[in-house]
C-alpha cells in the first residue's frame, strides 16, 4: 500500500480568557478510502483516534479550498477549520485554522433498522471476510443494505474508521459496529434498490497531532 509522508501543523486558537478551559482532540491515524458507485467516484480523508471513536476529523475540498470538520459525537458539536495545504518536495503540510463551532444532529437511524452479522469467514491468521446486513425493524425480511468486508487483523478495532468514511448515512451510528480488532481494506455494498458500491483503502498512516479549541 502506498504511503505518503504528511506533516501537520495546527494553529491553536488563542484564548482571550485564561479561565476558559480549552478542549483538546488527539489524533493518531490518517486514512483515505475510495468510493465507487456506478459512474460516481470520490475519496474520503479522515483523521481519527484509534482508541477513541467518539470524534473524527473530515477533510473536504471546496472549490480550490480545503475545509476541516471535526465532529464530537458525544457532545453533538461540530468544529470547523480552514485548512491550508502546501507541498514541499513531496511532503504535504496542513495548517488548521479554527473558525467556528455549531451543534449538529448525528442523524441516528437506529430506530429504523437492526444490524445482523451474517457470516465471518477466516481467510488466514490475518484476514477475514465479514458479511453484515441492515434490516428494517418493521419488516426484518427486507434489507436496507448489505456489506461484504475484507478485513485485516489489527491491534485495535478500526471498523468505526470505515463507518465514518464510507457508510453514509450511518456514519455516526454507534450501533453499527463489528466487535473485532480489524481494519477494513476492501468492501462492497448492495442497497435495497440494487445499487452496488465498492470501497478501497488507499492510505493508512500512523500520525500524532492535536487540535485545541475553546
Amino acid at each position: 500500500m502506498t504511503t505518503i509522508k504528511i506533516v501537520i501543523y495546527s494553529i491553536l486558537l488563542l484564548l482571550s480568557n485564561a479561565n476558559i478551559q480549552a478542549q483538546k482532540y488527539e489524533f493518531d491515524l490518517l486514512t483515505k478510502y475510495s468510493i465507487k458507485s456506478r459512474s460516481n467516484e470520490k475519496e474520503t480523508v479522515i483523521y481519527s483516534n484509534s482508541k477513541n471513536p467518539n470524534y473524527v476529523l473530515y477533510i473536504f475540498k471546496k472549490s480550490s479550498k480545503r475545509e476541516g470538520k471535526l465532529y464530537d459525537i458525544d457532545k453533538k458539536k461540530l468544529h470547523i477549520y480552514d485548512v491550508i495545504e502546501t507541498n514541499d518536495n513531496g511532503q504535504i503540510y496542513f495548517q488548521f485554522k479554527y473558525t467556528n463551532s455549531n451543534d449538529f444532529n448525528s442523524g441516528n437511524r437506529s430506530k429504523e433498522y437492526e444490524l445482523k452479522t451474517k457470516s465471518i469467514s477466516k481467510i488466514d491468521s490475518i484476514y477475514k471476510e465479514i458479511k453484515i446486513e441492515l434490516l428494517h425493524k418493521s419488516n426484518k425480511t427486507k434489507k436496507m443494505i448489505s456489506y461484504t468486508l475484507k478485513t485485516k487483523k489489527t491491534d485495535s478495532n478500526l471498523f468505526p474508521v470505515f463507518r465514518f468514511s464510507c457508510m453514509h448515512p450511518f456514519e455516526f451510528d454507534e450501533n453499527i459496529n463489528v466487535l473485532e480488532n480489524i481494519l477494513v481494506e476492501n468492501a462492497s455494498s448492495l442497497s435495497f434498490s440494487g445499487i452496488k458500491t465498492n470501497y478501497k483503502l488507499l492510505l493508512v498512516q500512523e500520525i500524532k497531532f492535536e487540535l485545541v479549541i475553546p
